[in-house]
């Protein structure tokens, strides 16, 4: 997650995007495809980057679960409309 991060840090800083990562990396390792989770990460991030407007703040959080690892990726966008929800 923080290689695909750190690919991200201009663009925060051009933005004034603040970034915050909450993970016990004790508790939160997880076996898989590491190419397939930075396509996840990438992903994730793109999108909140591409909703949150400039100084706003995102905040990624990372906690383990019973059976992997629970991501929340919060921003500081206008969210998704209550219409679109469904």
């Amino acid at each position: 997650m923080y290689d695909t991060v750190q690919s991200f840090r201009l663009t925060l800083k051009e933005r004034g995007i603040s970034l915050s990562i909450e993970c016990n990396e004790s508790q939160t390792q997880v076996f898989a495809d590491i190419g397939m989770i930075q396509r996840v990460f990438d992903n994730l991030l793109k999108n909140a980057i591409t909703h949150t407007p400039e100084n706003g703040s995102i905040r990624i959080r990372l906690r383990a679960a019973d059976k992997g690892v629970n991501v929340t990726v919060e921003d500081t966008g206008r969210g998704i409309d209550e219409k679109d929800l469904p």
